[in-house]
């Protein structure tokens, strides 16, 4: 999935793709919302929510500032 970041003013910040990757590990009953490039490789600090089997959403900390999202102190996106 392919994404445009806008700013308050309505401008373009960047583009950013996204893909959703299932964990087989431990965490096997979690789907995460990852940030990625162009060919689908995972970026550093780019997993950004992770929906477990249940339903439920949680962000991430740590989520990379770079990606243009509006965060908070720990790094979290802010959902609005």
């Amino acid at each position: 999935m392919k994404y445009k970041i806008f700013n308050e003013e309505k401008t373009e910040i960047k583009e950013v793709y996204f893909k959703l990757v299932y964990s087989d590990g431990a965490d096997s009953n979690i789907i995460s919302l990852v940030v990625c490039n162009a060919e689908g490789e995972e970026l550093e600090e780019g997993c950004i929510l992770d929906i477990d089997k249940n339903g439920g959403f949680y962000v991430v900390r740590g989520v990379n500032e770079d990606f243009g999202f509006e965060l908070n102190k720990d790094g979290e996106i802010i959902i609005n």
